[in-house]
């Protein structure tokens, strides 16, 4: 059941005047009120967010890096955007690994900081060199500049010359999230 007011006059506090509100909000819509759009979102906010889960596990033994099935791609709306990447995975490791996460382009250049001169990407996380289960969790706040579609994806490669990494683990998922923020 609506609720209706019905009076005849309202006046301001002080009492000096008073206030005309007769058919002011009659024929109101949703389309009088301006749509908040993504150029209207202040620095910070996020703009969009892709993600993606697998639980397909990649087999590394080799010490040049291997692409693995956790990647998830984002197509920026605005060229001064960051891309908050965040991963989560669980791996079963024996020797040393690493963990590096790519920005790549069309032609899948290694992209993102171009910290190591050998591979040409950073390596994030070193899984230890004791047979069991470790976590990889990562974060990056990149920037992209372009409005292009791009891919993040994590690969991984030995570091010791016996070994073997089951990433993710078999039964376990990793999570991979691409966050537009407002630049």
């Amino acid at each position: 059941m609506a609720s209706k007011i019905k009076v005849d006059q309202i006046q301001t506090a002080d009492g000096t005047g008073t206030i005309a509100l007769q058919n002011q909000l009659s024929g109101m819509t949703h389309a009088s009120v301006p749509t908040l759009t993504t150029g209207h979102m202040p620095a910070g906010s996020v703009i969009q967010v892709q993600s993606r889960t697998t639980t397909t596990g990649t087999t590394v033994t080799s010490t040049s890096l291997v692409d693995t099935d956790v990647y998830v791609d984002i197509t920026p709306q605005f060229a001064d955007s960051k891309i908050l990447v965040i991963v989560n995975a669980q791996t079963r490791t024996y020797g040393w690994f690493r963990a590096t996460l790519s920005r790549r382009d069309s032609s899948n250049t290694k992209l993102l900081d171009q910290l190591n001169a050998t591979n040409g990407s950073h390596d994030y996380g070193v899984v230890n060199e004791t047979e069991g289960r470790y976590p990889v969790s990562i974060s990056v706040l990149d920037s992209p500049a372009t409005t292009s579609a791009r891919k993040y994806r994590i690969d991984i490669r030995k570091y010791s010359s016996s070994g073997i990494c089951n990433f993710p683990e078999g039964g376990y998922s990793a999570n991979i999230i691409a966050m537009e923020i407002a630049g």
